[in-house]
C-alpha cells in the first residue's frame, strides 16, 4: 500500500504510525521509520529490538510465584493447573 502511490501523505502517515506505537514499550521494542517524499516513494522500516524485548522479559513477563500443597506434583502439573484456574475463572466471568 505505502508503495502503490495512494498512500496517506508523510505527515498523516507519521501521525498513524505514532499512534500505534504510543506505547512506550511497543515504541522500544518496535522501531519505526517513515522514509520518502511522495506517496509512490513513502517506505516504512521496522524491526524488533532484541536487546529491549529481552530486556523487558527479565523485567515484566513471567514474574509469579505458585505456591502448592501438591508436593507430588511435577512443575508441569502445577502449571497447568494454574493456568485451568484462570481459564475457569474466566470462562465463568462472562
Amino acid at each position: 500500500m505505502l508503495g502503490s502511490g495512494r498512500g496517506r501523505r508523510n505527515r498523516e502517515l507519521g501521525k498513524a504510525v505514532d499512534k500505534i506505537t504510543s506505547k512506550r514499550r511497543v515504541r522500544d521494542i518496535l522501531p519505526v521509520t517513515i522514509t520518502g517524499d511522495t506517496p509512490a516513494t513513502f517506505r516504512l522500516g521496522r524491526y524488533i529490538d532484541h536487546a529491549a524485548r529481552n530486556s523487558l522479559e527479565e523485567q515484566i513477563f513471567g514474574k509469579r510465584i505458585l505456591i502448592t500443597d501438591g508436593h507430588a506434583w511435577t512443575t508441569p502439573e502445577v502449571i497447568v493447573a494454574f493456568r485451568s484456574q484462570s481459564d475457569a475463572e474466566f470462562g465463568s466471568a462472562s
